[in-house]
This record gives structure tokens, sequence and C-alpha cells, in this order.
């Protein structure tokens, strides 16, 4: 994660997400991306060699490490951590980028909330701060500060959210601010906007996305990429990457193919491609490590799977470095009995993506959320408490030897059918494909000009027995009036579950005599079954015709997703007013049935009421129809406590001003709002 533009200026400054030290001396490689950086060699651990621990702090920072900055041989470090190895220090800290020691000569206070991003300028003259905070050493400032490294004192740029930052980058005249706010410097701003480095005043950019922004990348070509969440980009429709134009001041043509939510990204030193640590749905593709192009849009140069979320990534050009909650490379044990066990962090080879021999394991649920290459090795940060099963809190340094990539699987090329042959020609109108064969096949695959056209199943090939040549089989398909009848026809074929045999068809007479195809008369659809819905207050009954699960929508949203074989369900955020859907599929086809609301008696609505205390404490009474996981405050439409339960609460807070909403979590998942009031 590269937050900067200034790792090719003189003064040489990095920046990146988590950190706290564990030199490991165990076989790993690694040169800087930096064009002014020496070259670095990180370590390849292993599990049998124990590390030589010239940093050793196994307590670490206490708490998630997001972001770090190296800047003129300084290192600062920031996160949810209010110590470090037992000192008190919330927030913020620099630390000896040899040691890992904090520096006690670096006091800057944060409250109010955690420091999620850094930035340096390229003159390594000022810090920009972004995250949840309220205040830096004694000075209002809502999420935002700027701290000068000349005498370590707070600056008077002050352009201010009202919610999270989670990156910034600059090139010293003006800083890209992104995360999940509303508003900068006063004025509106979706989730993204720029200021001037120095006053902090608002520039009219033409920027926003409709969901958070998790990443910046700056690019020395007038480019800042951006990554999160969002379907929308300016207005541009590209979703979860795109990149600024920063000399129009809006969104680029870049088009690149990203189906899923983006934790991180890292620029490759030369520029020409970008890596994205990806998340979304393992079952749909997701959990994604990969490689797009800068100067051309499209789908990734590569692209690699794990069974768990790519939190974070970077690279040195040679070798990509990624980490995240995941335990193997691909699938997953369970789907793959050959996947490699990667825990929490691999490396592949930045050209091809093929997976290299380093192995570290990190003892870890959440796992790996931050990487950054520095003057010093390789930095990785997370939620881990050890690494190769030595103790380590949530930070450890990798220096040492080079990674090798592990051979490729070998490719099996096989071998055709002895004097099998493929023939195309018509019949009856009908383009026909005729494979004639010793054996017939239990597998039967057509292309046309290189790409996939049909998979007929082998009750729908017409298979004849023939006695010419020694005996064997003529196997024919027609392939209809409606698929094309011109081109370059190529079959593959297994026999008893063997390796597919690829045969080019010719164009010509069929081997031997077979009677003419007729195809068969397309199968009516079925009749939908029975299926209904009825819904009492925040009660469902239901009955669907299939015996699969079915999902439950409230007012056009997801709400619940009910078993195989259930029949109710009974709804904890329900309202009087509320309509409802049962949606299913059967034969194939996706249907929805509404649920007709019955009369009943009504229920008392969930409310909830906000009250402050004179002892400085604020109450909240909530009302609902069942005890909920969790209940979130919020106020001006930010978090503020999560409480665990209902008995809980009352809590401190030293401003009460406000307007407050409750937003409830059920057991199922599902989660409402409610208003509880101004205060």
């Amino acid at each position: 994660m590269l937050r900067d533009k200034s790792t090719t200026a003189s003064a040489v400054v990095t920046t990146a997400g988590t950190l706290g030290f564990l030199l490991l001396m165990l076989g790993f490689g690694l040169a800087v991306s930096g064009r002014d950086a020496a070259a670095v060699n990180p370590v390849h651990p292993t599990v049998e060699d124990a590390p030589i621990a010239s940093i050793d702090h196994p307590i670490g920072p206490a708490g998630r490490v997001h972001d770090s900055v190296e800047v003129n041989g300084r290192l600062f470090i920031a996160g949810d951590f209010t110590s470090i190895d037992g000192v008190d220090q919330p927030h913020l800290a620099e630390i000896d980028p040899t040691t890992g020691d904090l520096v006690s000569t670096f006091d800057i206070e944060i409250s109010g909330g955690s420091v999620y991003a850094l930035a340096a300028s390229p003159d390594g003259t000022t810090l920009y701060l972004g995250g949840r905070f309220k205040k830096v050493d004694g000075h209002s400032r809502s999420r935002l500060a700027a701290i000068s490294l000349s005498d370590d004192s707070v600056l008077p740029w002050n352009p201010g959210t009202e919610r999270r930052v989670n990156a910034l980058a600059t090139d010293g005249a003006i800083v890209i601010i992104a995360g999940d706010f509303h508003t900068l410097a006063g004025a509106p701003a979706e989730r993204i906007g720029v200021v001037d480095a120095t006053n902090g005043m608002r520039l009219p950019w033409h920027l926003s996305a409709d969901e958070e922004i998790h990443d910046l990348e700056w690019n020395e070509h007038d480019l800042v990429y951006v990554a999160g969440e969002f379907l929308d980009f300016s207005g541009t429709g590209q979703s979860h990457l795109a990149s600024v134009d920063l000399t129009a001041g809006a969104a680029s043509s870049w088009r690149p193919i990203a189906p899923f939510m983006i934790w991180d990204v890292a620029l490759d030193p030369s520029g020409e491609a970008l890596y994205a640590a990806e998340g979304g749905s393992l079952a749909l593709g997701g959990n994604r490590l990969s490689r797009f192009h800068t100067v051309a849009s499209g789908r990734p140069a590569w692209t690699r799977q794990a069974d768990g979320d790519y939190q974070a990534v970077t690279t040195d050009g040679t070798w990509v470095y990624a980490g995240g909650h995941f335990d193997y490379d691909g699938k997953g044990i369970d789907v793959d009995p050959n996947a490699a066990e990667r825990r929490k962090m691999l490396s592949v080879d930045a050209e091809t993506g093929v997976l290299t021999d380093w192995d570290p394991h990190f003892t870890s649920v959440l796992g790996i959320w931050h990487l950054n290459v520095t003057t010093g090795g390789l930095i990785v940060g997370g939620d881990f408490d050890r690494v190769n099963w030595f103790p380590q809190g949530h930070v450890a340094r990798f220096t040492g030897p080079q990674p090798s990539p592990l051979a490729p699987p070998p490719v099996v090329v096989p071998e055709p059918l002895p004097d099998a042959e493929c023939t195309t020609q018509f019949v009856d109108g009908y383009r026909t494909i005729t494979v004639v064969s010793f054996q017939a096949p239990d597998e039967f695959v057509i292309r046309r000009n290189g790409s996939w056209l049909a998979s007929p199943p082998v009750d729908e090939l017409v298979i004849t027995p023939f006695d010419d040549f020694g005996g064997g089989f003529a196997t024919q398909w027609s392939l209809g009036h409606d698929l094309p009848l011109d081109g370059a026809f190529l079959t593959r074929m297994s026999v008893d579950g063997g390796p597919r045999l690829e045969l080019q068809c010719a164009a010509g007479d069929p081997l031997v005599s077979v009677p003419p195809l007729t195809p068969p008369a397309p199968e009516p659809d079925p009749e939908p079954g029975t299926a209904w819905c009825t819904v009492t207050n925040r009660d469902l009954e239901f009955e669907i015709a299939v015996d699969e699960s079915a999902v439950i929508r409230r007012n056009g949203s997801w709400a619940h997703t009910a078993e195989a074989g259930t029949t109710d369900w009974q709804d904890p955020a329900g309202r009087a007013d509320d309509t409802y859907l049962i949606r299913f599929v059967e034969h194939g086809v996706r249907r929805d049935v509404a649920c007709e609301r019955q009369a009943g008696t009504p229920e008392p609505e969930p409310t909830c009421t906000v009250l402050s205390l004179p002892d400085g404490t604020i109450q909240i009474d909530v009302m609902l129809h069942e005890e909920p996981r969790a209940v979130v405050l919020r106020r001006n439409g930010s978090w503020l406590v999560t409480l665990p339960d209902l008995a809980q609460n009352t809590f401190v807070d030293d401003n009460v001003d406000g307007s407050y909403l409750a937003r409830i979590r059920g057991a199922n998942g599902s989660s409402f709002d409610l208003e509880c009031g101004q205060i």
C-alpha cells in the first residue's frame, strides 16, 4: 500500500499500513520500491529455523497498526493501538527503524479516535494524518491534521471531515483525501476530495464515490488510483477500481474490470502494472490477488484466488507480497486436496503470478492488514500474535535471500485417439458434426473458431455402431438453425473418464453412412408449482414448490435466508407497513412470490429515546421485540459506541449535543435503524 508520490523524490518517503518488529533471518527476498532507496534482501521464514531476533517486541503495539511512513530515516506508525511495549502512546508513534523501539522524543497525543492513514510531503517536512480522531496534541482536529517534522508541532492545516478518512496521497502541493465521509473542508464531498497542502482549502475537483474508498496509489504520470467498495466512481459507472487524471481534476478513461471490492493496491515500480488485494465471495470467484495493466483497460493480466480475503499487497517489482485472512492458496483444502498451505501471507512472481516457496506462518484469525517495503525490509502488520510460532505482536520485519518461484504443474497434451476423425457437413439443412472413433465418448465439446460453442449431453448425441474398419462408432450432433453454420470446428471428447482428445473437423462427406438427424422437439417449460406466502404482523408463513432454500426480501432488500423445508419465520426487525416476498429457483427459473398481509393484533413499534443525565452520562432506552445481538449508537451520522446488550444502556461522553440514532443488529444478521432524538 503506497499512499505517496514521493517514493521517487530525493528524500525517500514510503508509506503503508501496520508496523511492529521482529527481524526474521529465515529466507525471503525483496528490493525497495523506490528509485532512490537502497536494495534490500528480505528473508524467507521456515518452520524449522528459529528466528534471529535482533529486533524482538513480542508485545508490540497494543492494537492494530493501520499505516506507516518512512521519512528521512524516521519511521512513524498509526492505528488503533494505545500503547507500544507497555508504554502509553495512543494512535500515533515514532519508532526506531533499526531496533523498533519507541522514540520517546516524539510525543504527539491523539484523542477521540484512531489514525488510519499517513502521508508525508516529498521534502519530508510535513506529516499528514487521517482517521477518526478529534484532537491532536490538544488542538481540535476533525479526522484530518498535519504535523511539522522540523519541530514535531501541530500545523494550522485543518480541512476536517465528519466521518472516517482511510487514505491520503500528496505531492506537496495538494492532498487527496478518501474514506467514508460526506463533507470536506465545510463543503459536500462524497468520499473523496482534494485540498491545498498548505492552507487546507478545498479545490473544485469533480470526484465522488457511491461507497467507501479504502486506498489511494499515486502514479508519477499524473494519475492517482482509487480502490474500494464503490460501484460508481464520479458518474462513470466504474466499480471498485478507477483512476483520477490530475491534469483534468476528474476521473480518467481507464476502465479495468474489477468485479469485487478491493482493500488495497500497490503500483509496480515500472508504473506499468497495478496489483489489487480483493475481497468478495469465494463461491463467485472473489478473494483474488490480481495484476492490472495501467495503460490498458479490461481484465487483469493474471489472478490468484485464496480461501479468504486478500487484504494487503506490496511489490518490489520482482515479487508481489500479499496477505489476508486466508489459509490456502486456491479454494482451500476441502475443494482442492493439492492446495498449497499459506497461513495469511504468500508471495508470487510479479510478471507471471506463479506462487513462490516463501511460506511464513502467522497465528491469527483476521490475518494480515498491512504490507510495506521500506529501506529496512518488508514490514508486515496485522492481528497476529505469533510468527512461525514465536511470540510477536501485530508486526514483523523480514530481510534475507530471494524466494524462488515454484514449478508450475506439467501441461498434459492429450494424444488423439488412433484413427479417430471428425467431419462437418449439412444433413437436412442442419450443420452436423460427425466423429468416427473406436470407442463411444462420455463427454463431447464443440468449439468454433477457437472458442467454446456447445457441450451437448451424451444422451442427446446420435451414436451409431458400425463394422467398417474393424468396428467402431459414429457420433453425430446437429448444431441447429440457431447456432453458427460457418467457421473452423473442433471437437474435444473423452472416453471412460480419460483425458480430453482434440480433433479438427474437416469439411466434407461423412466417413460412414448414417441416417439423417432429426432434431428432438423442445420440451415444454414445466408448469410452476404451488407457492404462497402470508404475513401477520412480523410472522411469515409460506410454502414453495421445491425442496430448496429461499430468500425472504423485506421492502426490496434481503432480510433472511430460509433453509430448505422451512415454512415460517418471525422477522425481528419487522414493522406493520413492511412488504415481503419469497424468492426461490424452480426448474432453473427464479420465482418471486409476494406475501399477502393478513390482519392481526397490532404490536407496539420498536422505539428509542436518549437522555442526558445530570452526572454527565448519556442514557439510551430501546424497546425491541427481542434481544438484539448488539446496539450501535450513532451521533450526527457517525459511530459513537457499540453496546453489547441493553443491560448496559449508559455511557460517558464529554460532548453530548447532536442527533442520535440506534442501529439494531439482530441475531440473524439483519439490522435496522431507530431514531432516538436530539440532545
